[in-house]
């Protein structure tokens, strides 16, 4: 798994871990697990696998994530959370 603090740019057929700001980044066939502290901009995700760590109470940004993603087509998905 690799640890993704980027701004714009392709990330193709991965393992990643989003922490802190994410800027501008488009994934695609990847798996994407999600870190508390990840702020999400203007990120697109094509074909991917979402995975948020299971927490009693979620923070603010895994329920905007959350909520985003379960009113998406899951095709392709633009995140902004923070």
């Amino acid at each position: 798994m690799i640890n993704v603090p980027v701004l714009g740019f392709v990330v193709h057929e991965q393992n990643v871990l989003l922490k802190n700001l994410i800027q501008g980044v488009h994934f695609k066939n990847s798996v994407i697990h999600f870190d508390p502290s990840v702020k999400l901009v203007d990120d697109t995700f094509l074909n991917c696998v979402f995975i948020l760590p299971p927490q009693e109470n979620p923070p603010k940004s895994f329920q905007e994530i959350g909520r985003t993603l379960l009113t998406s087509d899951l095709s392709k998905v633009t995140l902004n959370a923070s």
